[in-house]
């Protein structure tokens, strides 16, 4: 649903409150003037008529609760899922594969990259990411992974990512990156070159198993999944 069309909603359902309060309020006035010029006005007549003026506010609030309920509830199931796209670079240098690691508190590392912008095509996007957080302007990415995955979001639902994973075969820009005009530096907490047959955590695990396999050296594209 799009910002204006909540702002209407929103808009409609303020108005439907103000004009069933008027109404509330206009009602118990007429028969309240109604009894007035009765002959015989007693104490009924004053109970009659904050009854039904108590009871029309009563049902206003009531069909009020449910349209929010209603409302939240859906809000609740357009928000239960998320769907992610990020690119990612698998740089090599002398047959060793440059991974970072984005939180000083990480207990993993992953590979360079980020999300895919509004607009912006997977190739687009990992020129981008790797411009920004290492200073280099990688020249003809070749695209070898396509990998999907899902991820439980604190019981409250899931989170759905899809990541493009490009390959950098000649990696002899990526050194002195303190000299280097990174914009988004501060993303990155730690960098390292690992060879295949270190231990360390790499996420995803199965691009990792991927490297110690075979070293990415293969023809193609790959689309792997959970």
């Amino acid at each position: 649903m799009s910002k204006n069309k909540e702002i209407k909603n929103d808009a409609r359902e303020m108005g439907f409150v103000f004009y069933g309060l008027l109404f509330s309020l206009l009602a118990g006035w007429f028969f309240q003037v109604l009894f007035t010029y009765m002959p015989e006005k007693n104490i009924v007549v004053d109970l009659i008529t904050m009854f039904i003026l108590v009871s029309s506010i009563l049902v206003l609030v009531k069909n009020f609760d449910k349209r929010l309920l209603l409302k939240n509830k859906k809000s609740q199931v357009e928000q239960k899922t998320q769907f992610v796209v990020r690119c990612r670079a698998m740089i090599l240098r002398e047959g060793k594969l440059l991974v970072v690691k984005h939180h000083p508190e990480a207990k993993f590392y992953a590979l360079p990259g980020g999300h895919m912008e509004e607009g912006e095509t997977p190739l687009q996007c990992i020129v981008r990411e790797i411009k920004e957080e290492l200073g280099v302007e990688v020249k003809d990415p070749e695209l070898k992974y396509v990998y999907k995955w899902n991820m439980s979001k604190d019981g409250n639902g899931k989170v759905e990512s899809l990541e493009f994973f490009f390959l950098v075969k000649d990696g002899g820009e990526f050194q002195d990156f303190e000299n280097k005009e990174r914009t988004h530096a501060f993303e990155i907490v730690d960098m390292k070159w690992i060879a295949r047959g270190e231990e360390i955590v790499l996420l995803p695990q199965v691009i990792w198993s991927e490297f110690k396999e075979h070293g990415f050296e293969f023809e193609g594209v790959r689309f792997l999944g959970e």
